[in-house]
């Protein structure tokens, strides 16, 4: 939905909220499964971001094929963590946080997740 007023709204929440120590990469899926992401590492260029955003969203779908609601995903890996949340109105946000070095504090990761819940 080009030009969609949520879409905006979700992107500039993005861009105000999204950056932080930890934080490798951030994007929003929009219910018209367009994605706006945000890279704070060379290792994860928006290109790749919005890619892993997409079959990220479309995994949900097929999880729902399967009787799972999946409103909040995790993977944990050597180098980092992807959290993929739903909202109830088809909205995901993506987040990609360092798993060594200096990773975020949980309680930052949860803020921003409520944060992008409630909008």
């Amino acid at each position: 939905m080009p030009g969609d007023p949520s879409n905006e709204r979700f992107d500039r929440w993005l861009k105000e909220h999204a950056a932080g120590s930890g934080l490798l990469g951030a994007g929003i899926v929009h219910r018209d499964r367009s994605c706006n992401s945000h890279s704070h590492s060379d290792g994860y260029p928006t290109a790749d971001l919005d890619a892993a955003w997409a079959c990220l969203a479309e995994t949900t779908k097929t999880l729902r094929l399967c009787r799972v609601q999946p409103y909040r995903m995790r993977w944990t890996f050597e180098q980092a963590q992807i959290q993929f949340v739903l909202r109830p109105d088809g909205t995901a946000l993506g987040l990609i946080t360092a798993a060594c070095l200096t990773p975020p504090a949980p309680e930052w990761v949860e803020s921003l997740i409520q944060g992008f819940l409630q909008l």
